[in-house]
């Protein structure tokens, strides 16, 4: 005759088919840790303590299962710091990190426009300060004081440089948020 299973038997049964909870909870807990040293591996890296070289190395040694998560949280942890200063060397380890063509694509572009944009910069500083400057020289040399007065011109308090600086910037703003969408793990 057959035996009867108890109701603990069942359960015990269903659990093993779904799989345990408990080493769900294990991976979910493991994977979670992999994700917080990735982030504070994208902490070092942003200030400059640890190279994308280094960083690629460290997230190859991470269990298959968390890699891929850990990777997201990277990079999403450097791109959303991303500002003028900093874009080439965070877009140089995102290549390293994605061989995905849709990534690779939107990193060349976001370079191209990070490039452009410093010139536009700078070409719209040097205008400015041209602009600036000869009324100035002229009104020394009225008062008797020469050019080398003006050594070290500060363009940031000439009229109009906030505004073009300030739309520059909001076009960069809205080019990394394109690039922000094409990463895996965007939402």
């Amino acid at each position: 005759m057959e035996k009867m299973k108890s109701a603990l038997e069942i359960a015990l049964e269903k659990a093993k088919k779904m799989g345990s909870p408990d080493k769900k909870g294990d991976r979910e807990l493991e994977s979670q840790k992999y994700i917080q040293a990735a982030l504070s591996l994208g902490s070092a890296f942003l200030q400059g303590k640890i190279g994308a070289e280094k960083i690629v190395e460290n997230l190859r040694r991470y269990p298959e299962e968390s890699r891929e998560a850990a990777r997201e949280a990277f990079l999403g942890a450097i791109t959303k710091e991303m500002d003028l200063a900093n874009t080439p060397q965070i877009l140089d380890a995102v290549l390293l990190l994605q061989k995905d063509a849709g990534v690779q694509a939107a990193c060349t572009t976001l370079k191209t426009f990070h490039q452009q944009l410093q010139q536009q910069l700078q070409t719209q500083k040097a205008a400015l300060q041209a602009n600036s400057f000869e009324p100035l020289l002229e009104k020394m040399g009225l008062t008797g004081l020469g050019g080398s007065a003006l050594v070290g011109f500060n363009t940031q308090h000439l009229p109009g440089w906030e505004e073009t600086k300030a739309q520059l910037l909001a076009d960069y703003e809205e080019q990394l948020q394109h690039f922000r969408k094409a990463l895996p793990g965007s939402k």
